[in-house]
């Protein structure tokens, strides 16, 4: 998501839950997470949803390793 779709979000958000309303006042809009598109990604993406932050960037470090001969596109 770019700035614009998450402050939009937020104030959607803002609308409904006067905590969240509170805390974009206060800290403003989280940071964009852009990450680089394809499937290195994807497959981050669900090995972190599905394990500790620290075992899933372990994973990807191996995997990343293994696969570094093999283009994806």
């Amino acid at each position: 998501m770019d700035k614009k779709t998450i402050v939009s979000g937020m104030h959607a958000l803002s609308l409904v839950d006067q905590n969240i309303e509170k805390a974009f006042e206060e800290l403003g809009p989280p940071a964009p997470r852009i990450s680089p598109p394809g499937f290195e990604t994807f497959l981050s993406t669900i090995v972190s949803q599905q394990l500790s932050t620290k075992a899933a960037a372990a994973i990807m470090k191996r995997v990343v390793s293994l696969m570094q001969d093999v283009i994806i596109i």
